[in-house]
């Protein structure tokens, strides 16, 4: 939000997760959620017209999204999503989501979290996706391949590919 970063941190049997809210300037720790039920807890966004954090829980709920607020970390309502979703991001220009399940599909959200449309991403064997991001123009998929190899696929938000970043980092890339 400018201001914060937040991160949904998970137990490994996705039996329960927490957000925690950080200081963005130096990374303090400003507050912690109580256990929330957020499936695997992929990724993450933030809806800055609604003020509202939105998780997409993955894996086996890969249909569901859940609202918390940012300012207390309570947890607001769980939405059900026509198509599965891993990475979710927000254009706050258009009000407008991006999400992903498994890095196939690449499928559009209106502002209401209704489904839009779907594009096809491009085929990327043996990269796993890991989250997204966006700015008002472009989406961006970190993806890892054998934890050691790293790109950053770039799409724009009518689902044309516009290239494939290189990453030197040696670990398994996550949003």
């Amino acid at each position: 939000d400018g201001t914060f970063v937040y991160l949904a941190l998970r137990n490994s049997d996705d039996s329960g997760s927490v957000i925690t809210k950080h200081r963005l300037d130096d990374g303090s720790l400003i507050a912690v959620s109580s256990v929330l039920d957020l499936g695997h807890a992929n990724d993450m966004t933030f809806n800055t017209e609604k003020n509202v954090l939105v998780v997409a829980h993955g894996q086996t709920e890969g249909k569901i999204l859940t609202l918390v607020n940012p300012d207390t970390l309570e947890f607001i309502e769980d939405v059900n999503i026509e198509k599965g979703s891993g990475a979710i991001t927000y254009n706050p220009a258009t009000g407008s989501y991006a999400i992903s399940q498994g890095g196939k599909s690449l499928h559009m959200l209106d502002k209401d979290l209704g489904y839009v449309t779907s594009y096809e991403r491009t085929k990327l064997e043996g990269y796993t996706a890991q989250g997204m991001g966006s700015d008002e123009s472009y989406i961006y998929f970190p993806m890892s391949k054998n934890d050691k190899q790293n790109i950053i696929v770039v799409y724009d938000w009518y689902g044309n590919y516009i290239r494939t970043i290189q990453s030197d980092v040696t670990r398994e890339a996550e949003s």
